[in-house]
């Protein structure tokens, strides 16, 4: 968990994907080629709230503390489609192409979309 935090801070992110060990950069944490790689995720908000009531699980394995894996949206899909899924208590999205990921919509982002004139 260490290490996934200090990723969070390292890149000023609030959400990491988690891949199954051998996959990505083999600490499960970070880049994967395979949508089928990801087992969960860390958000920022829900791992504040484990670690604050039991600082002991900073050192303890991603897995035993990670969210569920971010749902999956396609590439091709609409902005009006993500919505839902984003406001149905998912901090972000992953974009899939061909069963490959190819980026990560959070609400901040979409927020920023919205605030920015749809471009």
């Amino acid at each position: 968990m260490r290490e996934a935090i200090d990723l969070l801070h390292q890149y000023g992110i609030s959400q990491l994907p988690v891949t199954r060990e051998g996959m990505g950069d083999g600490n499960g944490l970070g880049p994967f080629t395979d949508v089928h790689a990801m087992i969960g995720s860390i958000q920022e908000r829900n791992l504040l709230e484990r670690v604050f009531r039991d600082p002991s699980l900073v050192d303890s394995k991603v897995e035993s503390i990670m969210d569920p894996p971010f749902p999956l949206v396609d590439v091709a899909e609409e902005v009006e489609r993500i919505v839902p899924a984003l406001l149905a208590n998912n901090s972000a999205v992953l974009v899939e192409e061909g069963g490959q990921p190819v980026g990560l919509i959070t609400r901040s982002d979409l927020l920023d979309f919205v605030a920015h004139g749809r471009r």
